[in-house]
Formats: C-alpha cells, sequence, structure tokens
C-alpha cells in the first residue's frame, strides 16, 4: 500500500476512531454547585449556622488551593466565647435526581496558630422532597475532619474533605423521592476551649469522579 497517498484516508480514519470512543466513554463530571472555587467572592452561597458576630464569621479570602489569581476560598472564623454546637459556613441548595449517585467533598486549609483537637470541619448533604430545599427528607451523608488531628496545621497544605487523598470523594444516593439537596459545609466546635479557622476550597456534588478530557491529539 502506498501510504504517502493514503495519509488523508488514514487520518480519517484514526480521528473517526477516536470520536468514536469519546463518545463512547463516561460523560464528564457534572458539578451541581454554583461558584465552587470561589471566584472572586461568596456567590452563589447562603450563610449556614449562627448568625451572631460573637460566635464568628465567614469571609472571602485570596487563599486559593491552585493558587489562581482573582479566585480564593471561603474561610470560617469560629470565636472562642462560641459555644459547643455552634456553626459557621455557607450552604446551597440545588436540583437533583431520585434514586441517582453522587459524589461530594472539598479542599480544606488548616492555618498555624490555633488550638488543634478543638473543632471540626464538616461537609454534609440533605435531601428534600420538594424544589427549592422544602419537605425535609433528612442528611443523607455526612464528614468531618478534627482540626490539627486528622491531619497537622500548614499554612500551605490543602487537605482532602473526607479526610483521605485530596479529590477522593464521598458518596450517597438520593432518596427515591428527592427533588433538591442542600449542601453545607462548616466549621463547628467541638469542646469550649480556643478559637477555630479553616479556608475551604474547590467543593464538589455531582455525577462521576473523573471528567474525559481530551487535552491535545494529532495525526501526522
Amino acid at each position: 500500500m502506498d501510504f504517502g497517498r493514503n495519509t488523508p484516508v488514514i487520518r480519517r480514519a484514526l480521528l473517526a476512531g477516536l470520536t468514536a470512543a469519546l463518545a463512547s466513554a463516561p460523560a464528564a463530571a457534572q458539578n451541581l454547585l454554583g461558584n465552587p472555587g470561589f471566584g472572586g467572592g461568596l456567590d452563589s452561597w447562603s450563610d449556614y449556622g449562627s448568625q451572631e458576630l460573637s460566635n464568628g464569621q465567614r469571609n472571602y479570602t485570596g487563599a486559593d488551593v491552585a493558587g489562581v489569581a482573582g479566585s480564593g476560598s471561603a474561610q470560617f472564623l469560629l470565636s472562642a466565647k462560641a459555644g459547643n454546637g455552634v456553626a459557621i459556613g455557607l450552604s446551597q441548595c440545588f436540583a437533583v435526581v431520585p434514586s441517582q449517585s453522587y459524589n461530594y467533598g472539598a479542599r480544606v486549609l488548616l492555618p498555624t496558630g490555633q488550638p488543634t483537637g478543638q473543632a471540626r470541619v464538616h461537609i454534609e448533604v440533605a435531601f428534600y422532597s420538594a424544589p427549592a430545599c422544602e419537605a425535609s427528607l433528612g442528611t443523607g451523608g455526612s464528614q468531618s475532619l478534627l482540626i490539627g488531628t486528622d491531619f497537622p496545621l500548614d499554612d500551605s497544605a490543602w487537605r482532602g474533605l473526607p479526610a483521605g487523598v485530596p479529590g477522593t470523594p464521598a458518596s450517597l444516593v438520593s432518596p427515591k423521592t428527592a427533588a433538591s439537596a442542600q449542601l453545607r459545609v462548616y466549621l463547628m466546635r467541638d469542646n469550649a476551649a480556643g478559637g477555630a479557622m479553616a479556608n475551604v476550597d474547590n467543593v464538589f456534588f455531582g455525577v462521576n469522579l473523573t471528567p474525559v478530557a481530551l487535552q491535545r491529539f494529532s495525526v501526522d
């Protein structure tokens, strides 16, 4: 065969094969959250937990898990005056499909200069049988890590939540009557000694874990 004369044919065949392979691959991961990486602020998120300034506050900060300029993270500050069970965090409501498997998780920064073993960073999901997070079906999944115990304090290391390999999510299945869900990420005291602080970024709730991406392909 004259491969020189048939090069265009070979290229078309290879590209057709690649297209077919991508079409049969799993769908790309879809994050159902708005502004999951806190690009420029806390838009799309609502306050969760205490609204009392004496208990703490939630802020936007420029510390970003990937060091991207113009992006940042949510920072939760829990006051030393806050009692046990006081939460400071954010939440978001979104539509879901009944009886569907979902993954969820986040990245967390635990700055130095705070007590250890005093507070936990939580991520949890609650399901609802009506749109707009009405008619509660209860909590569908919850993960947490104890600051300074599950991971040491570090001003630059972003940890995984759940407490494992970063990017490895928790999983759950929505109830058969679910119409919406609320994801909550927050800081909560375990006992009443000392304040606590944590940054949260790249929050995720969606179907599939690994997106399919064609980065580069060429046929010479």
